[in-house]
């Protein structure tokens, strides 16, 4: 059974494995890129402590995490998207497990942020992904987000994507 639960200081070592064996799985497939760095477990730390991130269980076991916040990212522009004053939450540092990825992990996540977004009178989930074959657009893509724009951030090549939850 897939739970979620607010990572805790503890889980900030659990969080960056995580991230790390997703991080080395993309750069086994696609070679080395942005897609393969990971934060210092100090980095995670304070992000577990100021901001929303998660860890995802299956059963007992930690399979995943993710990050969300409600303030827009300075490299994010409102002008973007159809709804620029809408509540949001931006979705950041998605991973799986790659043993458990293609089982479901990914959708199970998508669908609780919808739910926590909808809970939480939020309108829209934005987020970004690689312009790249390591990119998971097309993951987004299948599960309700629309592409709203192809950008770039610190040289690396970025798509935009959004969707609305609270109709």
């Amino acid at each position: 059974m897939i739970s979620y639960r607010r990572a805790q200081l503890s889980d900030a070592a659990i969080v960056r494995e995580i991230r790390l064996a997703a991080a080395n799985e993309l750069k086994r497939l696609y070679g080395e890129g942005h897609w393969s760095e990971v934060f210092t477990l100090g980095t995670l730390k304070k992000h577990v402590l100021a901001k929303e991130v998660f860890l995802v269980n299956d059963d007992e076991n930690p399979v995943g995490t993710f990050e969300i916040q409600t303030n827009k990212p300075n490299w994010y522009s409102k002008n973007w998207f159809a709804e620029p004053d809408a509540r949001t939450f931006y979705l950041f540092h998605m991973a799986v497990l790659p043993v458990y990825q293609m089982r479901g992990i990914g959708r199970h996540i998508l669908g609780e942020i919808d739910n926590m977004a909808r809970g939480r009178g939020i309108r829209a989930v934005r987020l970004d992904a690689y312009a790249a074959s390591a990119g998971a657009g097309a993951f987004y893509s299948k599960y309700g987000y629309e592409l709203v724009r192809r950008g770039s951030f610190n040289g690396v090549s970025l798509d935009y994507y959004e969707k609305y939850v609270n109709n």
